[in-house]
């Protein structure tokens, strides 16, 4: 005969208690799950937001410097870091430029690695990089797929290096937010005038 104590559940009531408690549990999580999920591309934006804002001064004054045209500088640095100053690449690509130290000491030597993740130091050795490259290849769009993959497999591949998936759809990346940020920065974009896709190459 089974019997329980005035008071205490019994198995089955134990059982019942446990389930509904598991169900309400997981329907927490899920509320959860789903607040998080709806919320991250929010956050996100407002972290962009933010760092554009935060920096777009100082990639401004760094652009008329080496004679960039400010709008490429800003799209380079959005599709490299979107504006993380503090952006860190398995590969050694360090901050705001996405520039690896081996190429940072190329174009100035003796900078150190702690350098590059102060954000104005960055966001100069990686314009001076980029001016090195707009002046060899004078083509902004070559120049930003030697940025990307490297200058030697730039003059290996020529041209055709636009047609690689990774570094075409890179280089297509860049350019669109190119085009997007010459509307914005009006009046400070798109004061070259040196032939085919001037404004992206120098300013006056």
């Amino acid at each position: 005969i089974f019997l329980h104590i005035r008071g205490q559940p019994s198995v089955e009531s134990a059982k019942i208690l446990q389930s509904e408690t598991r169900l309400k549990r997981d329907a927490i999580t899920r509320a959860l799950l789903g607040f998080v999920l709806t919320a991250l591309p929010f956050f996100a934006l407002a972290n962009h937001t933010a760092g554009e804002a935060r920096h777009r001064d100082a990639i401004v004054r760094v652009a008329k410097e080496n004679r960039i045209d400010p709008a490429l500088l800003m799209a380079v640095v959005k599709v490299e870091s979107n504006f993380d100053a503090y952006a860190r690449n398995p590969d050694g690509p360090v901050g705001l430029t996405q520039i690896t130290p081996v190429t940072a000491r190329s174009v100035q030597p003796g900078i150190r690695h702690a350098d590059l993740v102060h954000p104005e130091r960055n966001l100069q050795v990686g314009a001076r990089h980029l001016r090195d490259l707009l002046d060899q290849f004078r083509d902004p769009r070559m120049a930003i797929a030697a940025y990307q993959a490297g200058v030697g497999r730039v003059k290996a591949t020529g041209p055709g290096i636009l047609k690689d998936p990774h570094t075409g759809r890179h280089v297509s990346k860049v350019m669109t937010e190119y085009e997007t940020y010459r509307k914005v920065l009006q009046p400070h974009s798109g004061k070259a005038t040196n032939g085919k896709a001037a404004s992206a190459t120098a300013t006056a």
